[in-house]
Parts: C-alpha cells; structure tokens; sequence
C-alpha cells in the first residue's frame, strides 16, 4: 500500500508542481487542493478494493472548520433485563457532512467499551443490578456526541412484553411541533429508559419497550420544561404529545443621556442576568437601546460604557406581569 501511494504521489502531485515552473500562483494551488482531495478519494477506493469491500459513499475528507458534530436523534433498548440475557441497544445518529459514523458504548460494568461502526449494540450482563450506558458517536472530523440508557438486571426472569413509543413535543398553544426538543424517558422505577431529540422529519421513537408506566421530560429553547406520563400498551406504538409553554418575552429600554440632558449616541449597553452576559447594543440617536424579547421572570442588570464619561453604577429590574421596563442614565463627561 506505502508503495501504491508513493506512485500516486509520483504521478498525480508532482507533475502539477513540475509545471508550475515558477512560484505557485493561488490558481495552481487552488488545482493542487483539488488533486489531493482526489487522491486521498482514490487512496480509499484502492484500500476498499484490496479488502474485497465496496467504498464508501460518504466523503472521505472534510474541512476541520466546516466540520458541525452529528446529532443523535434516539437511543433505545431494554430497560430492564432477565438473568442470562442479552439486551439488544440501537442508536439513530446522522451527520451533517454526511460522514461515517464510529459508535461507543460503555457499558457501566467492568467490561471493555464496544466500539464498532454499526448502530447496534449487544452485551449481556453477568452480575444483577442497575447500569448506565454511556453512547459516544464521532465522525471523520473527531467531533463526538453522547447519548445515555439505563437498565436493571434482575434476578429472575423478566416479561419480554414490551410495547413502542412514538413521542411528539409540540407548542401548547399553536400545536406546532418543536424541532430539536430534548426527550429523556424514565420508567416507573425512576430509571433512564432512553433520550432523543426531535427532527423536522421525525419524532422520537423508542422500540421495545417493556409495557409499563413512563413519563417523558421535554425540554425545548424558550419554553417551560415539560412532561407526560403514559403507559406503553403490548405489541402497540403509543403516541404522547409533550405539550410546552413558551416563556413569556418582555421588553427593556434603556436611556441615555448626558448630564446636560442631551442624548448619548453609540453609548454600549450590556445587559446581563443571574448566568451572566445575555445581550448588547448601542443607543440610537435618541439615545435608547431597546432589547425586545428578554424572558421574563428574570433579574437583568445593565451596565453602561461611553467613550469620554464617566461609567455609572449599574442598575438592575426584574422583568415579570407583562409589563416592558424602563432604565434611566444620566452620564458625566470627563474633564
């Protein structure tokens, strides 16, 4: 293979550096990039071809910052299990670049990781009692995500009837479905059953559920955390919707001015809550910097910076009963 590679070195790289004569034009080095993505395509193909496998479709190099990390959009499998058994785990991931994908599991016992290119996972438990599954799934790039399970091993048998969840999280007042919720399942003995995020072209499906009670907990970016309790029917797909309450949005507008009552333009005004910096913006030529949509129920401090004042001790409001808030400055110039 060392030998294959250093005559396609031979024949596809340095004639292109031959005929450049003189000093590489970005033209020429736009065609050298070009041929070397090529070549590392056919590096590929020729290994595939030596293991007796069909290549991959998938690209076999990608830009370290164009690469995004993939995205589980489920993890299921057994909760609980019966002595002497297998259990059987899958997790549904894509990529955005399209990459293949590398699947990890620990297994939450002494055992060694499995780590596999497939989604689908088997392990049999030797010694009773409760384990956390922990799902690494890492592309070409090395951008990684974690997915996480949990099962208990009992010491007698276990029923194998088990039912499907099909789980929605949708706005309680528009029905809207919620892309990229986060859903964790727990059964009736608090235990992590699975987690997934929802899609634009998919809920998030747990397969062979043993039938029970469990509650789903959804959470979503600008809604209330959310929940729903249901019981998974034997040899059926149930359908719970997660009903979220978007967190209310207020506004708040900050004057400036300077100590002769004419107002400040370009003024820089941070706004920070109890987690730290939330939002920035420079006043107008009214002096005003008005940020629409801060959620309420939280205590928001403004600071404010002019190049030749003085800087103000800050103020603080909370913003909550629907109302939009007013903070007033009055900066000193300095002498």
């Amino acid at each position: 293979m060392k030998k294959l590679i250093i005559v396609l070195l031979l024949v596809v790289i340095i004639p292109q550096l031959a005929g450049a004569q003189t000093a590489i034009n970005p033209t020429i080095l736009a065609q050298l990039q070009a041929r070397i993505i090529e070549l590392t395509r056919m590096i590929e193909v020729l290994k595939a071809q030596l293991a007796n496998q069909t290549p991959s479709t998938t690209p076999a190099w990608i830009p370290i910052g164009d690469n995004k990390p993939p995205v589980i959009t489920s993890v299921s499998g057994p909760t609980s299990l019966g002595p002497n058994a297998s259990g059987v785990w899958q997790v549904a991931a894509t990529d955005p670049e399209g990459s293949a994908l590398t699947y990890t599991v620990t297994w939450g016992d002494l055992s060694t990781p499995t780590i596999q290119s497939t989604n689908s996972f088997s392990h049999f438990y030797s010694t009773p009692g409760n384990y956390y599954l922990t799902f690494v799934v890492t592309d070409r790039g090395g951008k990684s995500v974690r997915g996480n399970a949990a099962v208990f091993v009992s010491t007698r048998e276990v029923s194998a009837i088990t039912g499907n969840a099909d789980i929605s999280v949708v706005d309680n007042v528009t029905d809207q479905k919620l892309i990229g919720a986060s859903i964790t399942l727990i059964n009736l003995s608090a235990q992590p059953a699975g987690t997934g995020v929802t899609r634009a072209d998919s809920d998030v499906i747990f397969n062979n559920l043993p039938v029970g009670v469990y509650t789903a907990g959804a959470v979503a970016v600008g809604y209330k955390v959310g929940q729903i309790t249901f019981t998974v029917v034997r040899d059926q797909t149930v359908k719970p919707v997660v009903r979220l309450e978007k967190i209310p949005v207020l506004p708040l507008t900050v004057s400036v001015k300077s100590s002769n009552d004419s107002a400040l333009k370009n003024a820089s005004v941070m706004i920070y809550n109890e987690s730290g910096l939330v939002a920035t913006r420079l006043t107008n030529d009214a002096g005003l910097a008005t940020f629409s949509n801060l959620p309420s129920g939280h205590t928001y401090r403004a600071e404010i910076t002019r190049l030749g004042y003085a800087k103000p001790n800050s103020q603080s409001t909370t913003l909550s009963g629907g109302v939009s808030t007013s903070l007033n400055f009055i900066l000193n110039p300095i002498h």
